[in-house]
């Protein structure tokens, strides 16, 4: 279905161009229908779509926090068309060590 990078850090830094064309070769060739990213954070999230044609991205969310909405991030990737999964509360526990 879906190709996510795992470390949203891995776009955003030199030489990431050539990582995002393997991305999209391998969705040029039909071997997954969207890529995408794991993000954590609104800023991030706003350099990923500045700088990529992404299909998918997976966030972070929850009842209490409400950041992203609120920053008008989740209705920026609304517009742009780029399909929302959300991580859940457990996974996001165990990744930040709680």
């Amino acid at each position: 279905y879906g190709l996510l990078v795992h470390n949203v850090d891995d776009l955003l830094k030199p030489g990431a161009d050539k990582l995002f064309n393997q991305l999209m070769y391998f969705r040029q060739q039909g071997l997954v229908s969207k890529i995408g990213v794991s993000v954590y954070t609104g800023d991030k999230i706003q350099n990923i779509v500045d700088k990529f044609d992404i299909d998918l991205i997976q966030l972070p969310f929850n009842i209490i926090d409400r950041r992203l909405i609120d920053g008008g991030i989740l209705k920026m990737l609304k517009k742009l068309g780029i399909e929302v999964q959300v991580a859940c509360w457990k996974r996001l526990l165990v990744i930040m060590h709680l």
